[in-house]
This record gives structure tokens, sequence and C-alpha cells, in this order.
């Protein structure tokens, strides 16, 4: 079996194949759909990401000493995966769409005990409860304004 084309014109079609593949991975954040290999949701996941750097981005990750600025609970709604959360206001974004916005698409993901697994659905309701609610820059303790770590 051979790898590589014996004719000129089959190497070109070959190296084009590779460059057209290397720009779709780059385009479409690949790792991203590597890591939604490697992870399987659950309702009531808490996931964390990276913001693109920007001055609220960096306070936060300053301030918290952590290097996630950002976080959002994961259900399954219509048969689909997506994480409710608080920015700009609170809202459901597709899970996917959610770790491409992190920076080099990472991910971390916090599950629950199955101790607590029976909380969920209760969880859930109050969750959802809080969506259209605007973001807190004043991160104060109200149900006026909601921020990520706030709602998770």
């Amino acid at each position: 079996m051979k790898f590589f084309p014996s004719t000129l014109a089959a190497r070109i079609r070959l190296a084009a194949f590779v460059v057209i593949l290397i720009g779709v991975c780059y385009t479409f954040k690949a790792q991203v759909f590597l890591y939604r290999l490697a992870y399987s949701p659950r309702e009531g996941d808490i996931v964390f990401q990276s913001l693109p750097h920007e001055e609220l981005v960096d306070a936060i990750e300053g301030v918290t000493h952590s290097p996630y600025s950002h976080c959002g609970v994961v259900l399954r709604r219509d048969n689909k995966w997506i994480v409710v959360e608080a920015i700009m206001d609170v809202h459901e974004t597709p899970l996917l769409q959610w770790m491409q916005r992190g920076r080099k698409a990472g991910v971390a993901v916090y599950r629950l005990t199955p101790k607590y697994t029976t909380i969920i659905p209760e969880f859930k309701k109050h969750l959802i409860s809080y969506e259209g609610l605007p973001y807190d820059y004043d991160y104060e303790m109200s149900d006026k304004a909601i921020y990520c770590s706030e709602l998770a």
C-alpha cells in the first residue's frame, strides 16, 4: 500500500487537501470537537472557561487568582446540550458554541457527586427562572441582576 501518490497531479491534490483540512480545522476550532468527543455532558455539570483577554476578564482572573473567568451550567433542552450562563444577560447557549468562545477552546468541568443528583430537577427550575435578567456588573448579592458564578 502506497501512502504518497506516484503522479505529480495526485501529489498536488493531496497537498491541496492537507492545506484545506488544516484551514478547516483552524477555522472551526477542531480542538472543541476533540473535547466534545472526550466529554460526556450531564445535566447539572458546572463548566468553566477563560474568556478572551479584555479588561474585565483580566480583572476577574487577577482578583480570583484563577485561570477561569466565566462559568455556566449544562442542561439538556429539546434533546440538545446547552449552557445556561450570565453574560450580558442570563440565557442559553449551545454547548459547542459555548466551548468555542473560550481561549484556546479550553474548558474545565465539575460534576455533582451522586448524592446531589436528586436536586438537579429543582436546581434546573430555579436556574431557568433567572433567564432574561441582566448581567450584574456591580457584583451585588441581589436577584435584580446576576453574574455567572452567582448563577451557578
